[in-house]
């Protein structure tokens, strides 16, 4: 017969056991293609952080006008030193030196409009889209159906 007092020291002693972490937990890791960098060996907080400028515009009486791009490009945010890392970013579309990450600013002011007009150029060079960096994860509902859109 399991008594009142042993089963609370049994819940107890369960309960600090979850709580310890385990020194031989084994871990599985996918294959990412191109490989991967040792986290280990990159120094922390070596590069400065980037404060963003405002995006440059159309600015007139009554709305600000700007027109933005995506676009996929090589951008050095490792440590020098490291290789370059594929981004997405915006920027504008009349000023090429804006595609940053983080991306520019837009600024607003009080009671006048913002306009913005986006655009796409995740293409190739052939004008195909490209495909996403990051891998789909299709076991979750819906992420991407097959035969759907």
């Amino acid at each position: 017969m399991l008594s009142r007092r042993r089963l609370l020291k049994l819940g107890a002693a369960t309960g600090a056991g979850l709580l310890v972490p385990w020194k031989f937990t084994r871990r599985a890791y996918a294959a990412i293609p191109g490989g991967s960098l040792d986290p280990t060996g990159i120094a922390k907080y070596a590069s400065p952080f980037v404060i963003p400028p405002a995006m440059p515009g159309a600015f007139g009486k009554t709305a600000d006008n700007y027109r933005i791009a995506v676009r996929q490009f090589q951008q050095q945010i490792l440590p020098p030193g490291l290789p370059h890392t594929t981004v997405w970013s915006y920027g504008s579309v009349s000023h090429p030196g804006t595609f940053n990450y983080p991306a520019f600013t837009i600024e607003a002011k009080w009671n006048k409009a913002v306009r913005v007009q986006w655009k796409n150029e995740l293409v190739d060079a052939g004008g195909n889209f490209l495909p996403h960096l990051l891998p789909v994860d299709q076991t979750l509902h819906w992420a991407n159906p097959p035969g759907g859109v």
